[in-house]
């Protein structure tokens, strides 16, 4: 979802099945599909290859739209941004389970207001051996990768 201001140039609205490029990369739309009742599931879901790992960006999608997009959707996932920082609304089981993503991103805030994210969002992710990364602990990282088949993740900020 998005709004228009006076600031925007240039807007696109993109559903499922569109495509656009930025740079060299192709994202892939894989949802929303519809409009949602719950926002959250109007997200953006994005899909692509950067390097040698393919990524799947859930946006604030919920558990059930990331179920949708598991049953839809036959792709590799190596690295997954976790929806909704780490809410407990995200992160299914069943999405996991079938993408395996061997890396997971949580891009949440230090303030525990809203306890994100979750211990139920850890603890599916711990079950399936994905090595996780969080903003809340390790500040920032950065996904380099190199012509050779080479990458590295490396922390920007304290641990």
């Amino acid at each position: 979802a998005f709004e228009q201001n006076e600031y925007v140039i240039n807007t696109q609205r993109l559903q499922e099945g569109d495509q656009f490029t930025c740079g060299k990369l192709v994202f892939f739309v894989l949802g929303p599909n519809k409009q949602h009742s719950d926002e959250n599931d109007n997200s953006l879901i994005l899909y692509t290859r950067i390097g040698v790992h393919n990524f799947l960006f859930l946006g604030d999608a919920t558990k059930q739209e990331e179920i949708r997009i598991a049953n839809a959707y036959n792709v590799k996932v190596d690295i997954i941004k976790i929806g909704h920082h780490g809410s407990k609304t995200s992160t299914s089981e069943e999405m996991i389970q079938k993408f395996r993503p061997q890396y997971a991103f949580i891009c949440t805030g230090r303030v525990s207001k809203f306890g994100f994210p979750h211990d139920e969002v850890i603890s599916t992710l711990q079950n399936y051996q994905v090595n996780i990364y969080r903003t809340d602990l390790h500040f920032s990282f950065r996904y380099t990768y190199y012509q050779q088949k080479k990458y590295k993740i490396t922390y920007l900020g304290v641990e």
